[in-house]
């Protein structure tokens, strides 16, 4: 009995002793745990800092505890936790930070019975779970960015809204405030998105501007106003901010300068400019504009509108010219020119509208009978002469001359012997001077004088009366008795007349002309058979002739031989000609031509007593024979 109650005291002493050093242990953790906790807490809710409760009570919270422990939601101290796993059903039940209670669980056998088990797991369920500037997004269980607007909506500054976009995607974006339009902001915000578990995340609110405000810069601001919207230099304004902000009213210096007031960017901004016809009353004064071909209303190039300062002036199409006025983007006079369309004969014509004191333009065809000269750019008449280049008359041109670059009206005039003339171009468009040409027989009130013709001269060479034919001198021209005619040509002063022949009774007055001096003569004759009705003489029976076209009035080497009917002429060798015999009837009956034998003449002659033609062979006095247009000569 002792010993075994000795045993058995013996073991009760021994479990006394274990519990004992549990309850030693236990005081030990315990102690550890409270020293851990005032130890690590010592910031503002932050790794290593303090975290005060609403009662001034130290919290401990996500990321606040050190050396191994987990912050106790429930005591609110850091504490290591339990290696095994902790079982919950409900959230509540994981009472450290950044734990929550699994949604699903595990289907396990407790007690012959099939329970589903739930155990705490790292993740978050509320955003107490989440370290600052976190969110807790419950789909996921995960912390996610929040979302952070410095400016807090307000349109009056410009900020950057950080955060997600999509918050159950984690995609993180930046978004600047900016200005849609002139009065309306697209202000950047954190938003509640329901659709994602009340999470805020960045995005866009547009917000109308308030009045006296503009859109600028991504924030609404006092607005920058110019009545005359922006840089007129021809308007007086002045550039303002909002409605008692800041303004500046253009001006006018001493120098004729104006500072021009303006917005940009909504700020109020000058600039120093030259009026190019000085500043008045804060403005640039607008030069007049001028026009340097206007013209009258009556005027046939005019087109018969008025489009000039007054009632007095209108495009002028046949004056080239153009507009002086005003460039207003260089604010500089400028000049613009009229111009031609050579190819479809139009004018552009620049002129100054009255209505706006502006250069304006119009483009007209040329009218009828007129060309558009790029020389001119204006549609100029086409050159017209009266005389048609004949240098024997006198003419007038009248046309776009070049050498003044007018239009201009010229008539021909004579320099000394010497014939300047005016006449058209080929295609009618302009007129021009021709070189001075020499007039063989003078020039005279401005034409060459012509040479003397006479309508009834035979043909025949003779230089005295011959029955029918008298020649003039050395040219083969007879008078006719026997046929009226007309003599035309210059007279003894230079002035251009036309005489007729004219026969009354037995006398015919016979015009004719005289070569040596080129003016037209008359002769008087008695007629043997009377007067014609024509004004010529009666014709006398006809008798059988011979003529020599080439005699002389010395041979060259036989002597004299008379063969001519009333006077002595010679055989003539350095002038090719023919003899001819004429029948009763005037007509030829035989032609011998002068021709060469060898180096030798075969001159042809008439024979005075036979009225034949005889020929004579002789050798050349000077060169030898050679045949020129089918005819002998010594040459």
């Amino acid at each position: 009995m002792l010993k075994k109650g000795s045993n058995y005291n013996l073991i009760l002493v021994m479990i006394v002793a274990i519990v004992a050093i549990i309850a030693l242990y236990l005081m030990s953790t315990n102690s550890k745990s409270s020293s851990i906790n005032t130890a690590t807490i010592t910031g503002n809710g932050v790794l290593g800092g303090p975290n005060l409760g609403a009662s001034g009570v130290l919290k401990c919270g996500v990321n606040t505890c050190t050396g191994g422990t987990t912050c106790n939601v429930v005591t609110n101290k850091c504490e290591k936790m339990a290696d095994a796993k902790v079982k919950c059903a409900k959230d509540s039940e994981c009472v450290y930070a950044g734990y929550f209670c699994e949604k699903t669980g595990t289907l396990q056998n407790i007690g012959n019975k099939m329970e589903i088990i739930k155990y705490c797991v790292k993740g978050c369920n509320v955003n107490n779970d989440c370290a600052n500037g976190m969110q807790c997004n419950t789909k996921t269980n995960k912390c996610v960015e929040e979302c952070k607007d410095p400016d807090g909506e307000d349109i009056t500054k410009k900020s950057t809204t950080k955060g997600l976009i999509t918050p159950s995607f984690d995609k993180h974006i930046e978004l600047t405030d900016e200005c849609l339009s002139e009065n309306t902001v697209d202000e950047r915000i954190c938003s509640i998105a329901v659709t994602d578990n009340n999470l805020k995340s960045v995005s866009t609110k547009p917000l109308k501007c308030p009045t006296g405000t503009t859109c600028s810069n991504g924030a609404c601001v006092e607005s920058c106003t110019d009545a005359d919207n922006g840089k007129d230099y021809f308007k007086a304004s002045t550039a303002k901010l909002g409605k008692n902000g800041a303004k500046n009213t253009d001006s006018c210096n001493e120098k004729g300068e104006l500072t021009e007031s303006y917005c940009e960017n909504n700020k109020i901004k000058t600039e120093l400019k030259k009026c190019p016809a000085g500043c008045k009353d804060g403005a640039c004064v607008i030069p007049k504009c001028t026009d340097s071909d206007v013209t009258t209303k009556n005027d046939p190039y005019s087109d018969g509108e008025t489009y000039g300062l007054d009632d007095l002036y209108y495009i002028n199409y046949g004056l080239g010219g153009g507009v002086t006025m005003l460039n207003k983007e260089l604010l500089t006079l400028q000049t613009i020119s009229d111009k031609c369309d050579t190819v479809n004969n139009k004018i552009t014509e620049y002129f100054c509208n009255g209505k706006i004191n502006y250069g304006d333009m119009i483009t007209v065809s040329c009218p009828t009978n007129t060309l558009c000269l790029k020389e001119a750019n204006a549609c100029i008449p086409k050159c017209s002469e009266t005389d048609t280049k004949d240098q024997n008359v006198a003419g007038t041109a009248i046309g776009y001359f070049l050498s003044s670059n007018k239009t201009e009206t010229k008539s021909d005039v004579c320099d000394g012997n010497k014939l300047i003339e005016y006449t058209c171009l080929a295609d009618g468009s302009k007129m021009e001077q021709k070189p001075a040409v020499t007039c063989p027989y003078g020039c005279k009130n401005g034409a060459c004088l012509p040479i003397c013709k006479d309508t009834d001269n035979t043909g025949r060479g003779e230089n005295d009366w011959i029955n029918e034919e008298f020649l003039l001198y050395s040219e083969a021209t007879y008078i006719n008795l026997f046929k009226a005619g007309t003599a035309s040509g210059p007279n003894q002063i230079g002035k251009i007349i036309t005489t007729t022949d004219k026969c009354v009774g037995t006398t015919l007055t016979e015009a004719y002309c005289d070569v040596k001096t080129n003016t037209v003569k008359t002769k008087t004759t008695t007629c043997e058979k009377g007067c014609a009705s024509d004004g010529s003489c009666k014709p006398l029976p006809v008798e059988p002739k011979c003529l020599d076209s080439d005699k002389a009035a010395k041979n060259e080497k036989v002597g004299n031989v008379e063969y001519t009917l009333n006077q002595a002429t010679y055989i003539n060798s350095k002038t090719a000609g023919s003899a001819k015999e004429y029948g009763i009837d005037g007509k030829v009956t035989k032609e011998e031509k002068d021709a060469c034998d060898g180096t030798k003449i075969k001159e042809a002659y008439c024979d005075i007593a036979t009225k034949k033609t005889k020929t004579i062979t002789y050798a050349c006095s000077t060169g030898t024979c050679k045949v020129i247009d089918g005819k002998g000569v010594c040459a």
